[in-house]
């Protein structure tokens, strides 16, 4: 390889690398970080270094996503943060239901997690009915506190709209030999809710593949053991 064809190479992955790294710098304190790291990459790359691009993304941790959508001067939605503590005395676990009449009216599904509330989209509500299966998007991760929302979140911001609570109370999870966490991970969750409208078993499938980069799974509910 020729010392121009060297030069460009390195100017685009240079150029690569900047691109993937101000993605993710979204506060001045991050970019301050990422520059610094920018820098990093730069030298390491002109001595011949194998640079890994995953590693820039440390620090970016739970309801990151969730809070880069969100302006906390104008929406009433809970900041995100950890809430561990929040279980406070509950012996069980919770899970709520929002009625979100958005874009498209739709229902978010959310099981509380080690302190914080995983969350899926359901555009035709759960149902009673073992026949009726359900598309449950899954989305991000939601603060704790956000159990108890309702209210209206002004437009202009993400999920602008009106949210009740369709449903809410506990639930357990079924299978023993797994957390709600590795259920998650593996694609298949078995739980009992012990809700207002939603009593019983159920189950959430995650399907093969991914639609707009959010994973397919199914909520549904199963019949009862005799």
């Amino acid at each position: 390889m020729n010392s121009t064809n060297f030069a460009a190479m390195s100017l685009s992955v240079i150029a690569a690398i900047w691109y993937r790294l101000t993605a993710w710098a979204d506060s001045s304190s991050s970019k301050n970080i990422t520059e610094s790291r920018t820098v990093q990459v730069i030298r390491a790359l002109l001595k011949g270094e194998v640079v890994r691009i995953d590693v820039m993304r440390r620090g970016r941790g739970f309801g990151e996503a969730y809070g880069d959508k969100r302006d906390s001067a104008t929406t009433p939605t809970p900041l995100p943060r950890r809430a561990a503590k929040e279980k406070r005395q509950r012996a069980r676990s919770i899970f709520v239901v929002h009625e979100h009449h958005a874009r498209r009216l739709h229902y978010d599904f959310r099981l509380e997690v080690e302190g914080v509330l995983k969350s899926w989209a359901v555009p035709k509500g759960p149902s009673m009915d073992p026949a009726h299966k359900r598309l449950a998007v899954q989305v991000e991760d939601h603060a704790l506190a956000y159990a108890t929302f309702t209210g209206t979140i002004p437009e202009g911001q993400y999920g602008a709209g009106t949210v009740t609570i369709w449903d809410q109370g506990t639930y357990d999870n079924l299978l023993t030999d797994q957390t709600v966490m590795e259920g998650i991970a593996a694609g298949r969750l078995e739980f009992a809710l012990d809700g207002k409208q939603l009593q019983g078993r159920f189950g959430l499938i995650r399907m093969r593949g991914k639609g707009r980069g959010h994973a397919h799974w199914l909520l549904m509910k199963m019949h009862e053991e005799a």
